[in-house]
């Protein structure tokens, strides 16, 4: 049975009510795409012939588009529509191709009674859509190209496959009642449903099954033959027929049953599917699709480049680095998602920063090795190394680091001033000790001597201790020979005493000796 007479049947059963709009409010901004909608045309004549033989007096298809526009034919959606404006912030699109650009405007997407495909550029645009916070709202029909869309999403269906199922609520076997239900927001409050034409979900890769029919249910073939009657090759239920994903920061609901919605359908008895409809929207448009997903990035990498810019400040820059990247990633994301002014500037603004970290980062490394050069008193390396790390700190305004530099070159430069007067005085004592010493004169050893303890004095003052340790060997060596000095003056003056006195003795007795002969 094809599509235009099966919906011509909706003629035996076609029971309108009335229509009541209620404006909302509600932020959620919902998009129905029917650029490419089915169409129902009249039935052929020997339809027109079997109603009018049964008594039922045809009348012309006033409006064919299976449209939410569409609230005089059964096969129309119109109802749905009203309800969807009581609700949410309704749009339809007529005509075009599907891009990103259109898409990111809206919360959620619903897509259903198509008869062309989706390309796929418009499939990858619908799922960057989801995955950037949208919802997709995908009502499969047995006779649409359901898979040019769900396929995206790891979902697929049969071609020309409808369930039926003989039950005794509904007067037709393509009309099933469901009031088993899977936990979730969208099942919540809703008792029983009623499936229309279902389309099962023939392979899914991941996501919650909200829906099922039941045991007694079969997949028909939607060939006009045998079409109410269940073949023996025919597959038999239960079969899944709605499924819920997360996808990226985004959603789907994916439906098997595009006519549970028709005008004709929402106006039987002891059916919820309006209030089913409307749950899924509310729960698809929870994320709050791109604009809410672009607009809670900015506000993220707001926070982040606060405490990004906190911590720069503070001279933390490889911590500030890492959190304008984190900013910058933010933003991007937001740029892509929806294109703004504000990621764009912030972005160039985070780059920035994040250079300047990188110079903070060079100028420390420089810095502390800097540090470690003056510690080992490779004092010319420390200068270059200093002067090199103070025109990186200039360069990101970094004033205290600059005067820390300052002064650190100012003291090598002191100390390589300290080094010289120390080897140098440590020379002059060298040369003093070597020329100026003899066993009897002490002046040598005092001026070599003063001279190693003034060099002892830099050298400890430079902080070699090496070398204070040399000028502490030169001033003992310097005291030695000045105690060897005293020791021989003492030696030479009892030389010189003994000598007086045997002088002395000499005389005295020669004095002697002579007195008597006088006599």
């Amino acid at each position: 049975m094809n599509r235009n007479v099966k919906r011509a049947s909706i003629l035996f059963v076609l029971v309108l009510g009335g229509i009541h709009p209620i404006f909302s409010t509600d932020p959620i901004k919902v998009l129905v795409d029917e650029s490419r909608i089915d169409m129902v045309t009249n039935p052929e004549q020997w339809m027109i012939d079997i109603l009018e033989a049964i008594g039922v007096e045809f009348e012309e298809i006033e409006d064919p588009r299976c449209s939410f526009e569409n609230t005089v034919e059964g096969f129309g959606f119109g109802t749905a529509a009203e309800r969807l404006r009581s609700e949410f912030s309704l749009s339809l699109r007529k005509s075009g191709r599907l891009d990103y650009s259109t898409l990111k405007k809206y919360d959620v997407l619903v897509i259903t009674s198509f008869s062309e495909r989706y390309s796929s550029q418009e499939a990858e645009a619908i799922r960057q859509f989801v995955e950037n916070g949208g919802g997709l709202f995908l009502a499969a029909d047995y006779s649409a190209p359901n898979n040019s869309v769900s396929a995206v999403f790891d979902v697929s269906f049969p071609s020309n496959i409808n369930i039926l199922d003989k039950n005794d609520k509904s007067s037709s076997n393509w009309r099933i009642y469901i009031d088993e239900f899977g936990s979730h927001p969208i099942t919540e409050g809703i008792d029983q449903i009623l499936l229309d034409d279902g389309v099962p979900i023939d392979k899914f890769e991941y996501g919650e099954v909200l829906v099922r029919t039941s045991e007694t249910s079969w997949a028909n073939r939607t060939d006009f033959g045998a079409f109410y009657d269940e073949d023996a090759e025919e597959k038999k239920g239960p079969f899944d027929v709605v499924l819920a994903q997360s996808v990226g920061e985004g959603r789907t609901v994916i439906f098997g049953g595009s006519d549970s919605f028709i005008n004709s359908v929402v106006d039987e008895d002891d059916q919820q599917n309006l209030d089913f409809l409307v749950n899924a929207i509310r729960w698809l448009g929870e994320p709050g699709g791109p604009y809410r997903q672009y607009a809670m990035r900015n506000q993220q990498a707001q926070q982040l480049m606060s405490e990004a810019t906190s911590l720069f400040d503070s001279h933390s820059f490889s911590a500030a680095k890492k959190k304008f990247q984190d900013v910058i990633d933010l933003y991007t994301e937001s740029n892509e998602i929806y294109a703004n002014v504000e990621a764009q500037e912030r972005i160039l603004e985070a780059e920035k920063f994040s250079a300047y970290c990188e110079t903070g980062m060079e100028a420390d490394t420089l810095f502390d090795g800097a540090l470690g050069l003056y510690q080992e008193r490779h004092l010319e390396d420390a200068v270059a190394e200093f002067e090199r790390a103070q025109s990186l700190y200039r360069d990101i305004s970094y004033e205290a680091r600059v005067s820390e530099c300052s002064s650190q070159i100012e003291e090598c430069q002191r100390l390589m001033t300290v080094q010289e007067e120390a080897a140098s005085l440590f020379s002059q004592g060298q040369t003093a000790l070597e020329t100026g010493s003899s066993g009897f004169s002490a002046a040598g050893y005092e001026k070599a001597q003063s001279l190693f303890e003034q060099a002892r004095s830099r050298w400890q003052e430079y902080g070699d201790e090496s070398k204070v340790a040399d000028c502490d060997e030169r001033i003992a060596e310097c005291e030695k020979g000045i105690s060897a000095v005293s020791r021989n003056r003492i030696v030479l003056g009892g030389i010189i005493a003994a000598v007086v006195l045997v002088g002395v003795v000499f005389v005295v007795v020669v004095k002697r000796r002579k007195k008597p002969e006088s006599e």
